[in-house]
């Protein structure tokens, strides 16, 4: 069995996990019940892809999609997307900490 051991104090990763604890506990408030539902949501989303309307005509990167047409939405690819997520691989509640209608991406 491997055992973690914490980081050599004065080392980098100790300096890197110091600063980290130092801004979540003194610079973002607490994650609520909402923030952590809504990283929940995020993380694990209820189905991977879901099937949708087009509701209007558009281009995009040079395909067309018309309006009517069914489309497949990667659910599970766009809430782990770096471009749109900092950190997406990792379950962070207190990223929805000040997001509108307590806390919540999807109200």
């Amino acid at each position: 069995m491997s055992k973690v051991l914490p980081p050599h104090p004065g080392s980098a990763m100790s300096r890197v996990l110091d600063l980290t604890r130092q801004h979540y506990e003194h610079s973002a408030p607490p994650a609520s019940r909402s923030t952590s539902v809504a990283e929940v949501r995020r993380f694990y989303p209820f189905f991977p892809a879901a099937v949708a309307k087009v509701r209007q005509d558009f281009t995009w990167q040079g395909y067309r999609f018309p309006a009517g047409r069914r489309v497949l939405v990667d659910l599970d690819g766009i809430n782990h997307d770096p471009r749109a997520w900092r950190m997406p691989d990792q379950f962070v509640p207190l990223r929805f900490v000040g997001w509108p209608e307590n806390g919540s991406p999807w109200n």
